[in-house]
């Protein structure tokens, strides 16, 4: 593994019930470096000083990446800069994206609610014209309101990966709410944020106006989304525009050491045998 290493580092951790395993991958070479198995039984439990250990090893072993690639966890930042103070840390933009696009849900879920009327009671006998045609407008907005939720997720949808229906289907629920085509706005300036073919610079430029925008910080749930893609998490999320482009997809997520720990969970089985005493 030390001969094959390329220099980048996944690293992290699976919680099965009463054992932790801390893994570590190549994403360049597609190798898994090292794992380390840790018993929560033992009174003297700490995630951060096992983390501190299990790196320690690495480097011990000749280990000396350049690159450390993990999630969001305050675990990480701190052991990362005591053991390998030269290494630049990358946060995984995968995860990120994730989370700010579960902050856009959250606001298509609120339009929702504003377009879905309100119960109908009806009354005895043949209802009068003006009420008929007044359930049959509450009707219309009520599949409007179903149809948005059944296909919310176009709106978080990258634009290359929508078919010419998917598109169709878009700006029919775009016109139903000027906050909704807000809310686009802010899902494309997302992926040229993070875009694999891009400039330092320009990513930066994309975010500062993305952070003056008006129409993103009147809304509640963007600004939540804003205050992920923070100046500190910036700086980690954009560590891989460092790499040449050919292996930038390859170090900006933690999806190489994800799929390490789908496998071992397939392998041993761990949801029916691990989680028991």
């Amino acid at each position: 593994m030390l001969s094959e290493f390329s220099s980048s580092l996944c690293i992290d951790e699976i919680h099965l019930g009463h054992r932790v395993v801390l893994l570590a991958s190549d994403p360049i070479s597609d190798n898994p470096i090292a794992c380390a198995l840790i018993s929560k039984n033992d009174a003297a439990h700490n995630d951060a000083a096992h983390m501190l250990r299990f790196l320690r090893n690495l480097r011990n072993h000749g280990f000396s990446p350049q690159t450390v690639i993990s999630d969001r966890s305050p675990l990480y930042p701190k052991t990362i800069a005591e053991v390998w103070p030269e290494a630049k840390h990358q946060l995984c933009v995968f995860r990120v994206m994730s989370e700010v696009n579960g902050h856009v849900l959250d606001a298509v879920r609120e339009v929702r609610r504003a377009l879905k009327p309100k119960r109908i009671k009806k009354g005895r006998g043949r209802p009068r014209r003006r009420n008929r045609t007044r359930v049959k407008k509450l009707k219309e907005q009520r599949e409007q309101a179903d149809r948005l939720f059944r296909r919310r997720h176009l709106i978080v949808t990258k634009k290359s990966n929508m078919r010419a229906e998917d598109q169709s289907t878009l700006d029919e629920l775009l016109s139903l709410s000027p906050t909704l085509g807000i809310l686009r706005s802010f899902v494309d300036d997302l992926h040229a944020l993070f875009a694999i073919r891009r400039s330092k610079a320009l990513a930066w430029k994309i975010w500062r106006r993305m952070k003056r925008n008006k129409s993103y910080l009147g809304n509640e749930h963007l600004r939540k989304a804003l205050e992920v893609l923070s100046k500190d998490n910036m700086v980690k999320l954009l560590t891989y525009l460092d790499q040449s482009t050919s292996i930038r997809s390859k170090v900006r997520t933690n999806n190489h050491v994800e799929r390490c720990n789908r496998v071992l969970r397939y392998l041993e089985k761990v949801r029916y045998k691990w989680r028991r005493r």
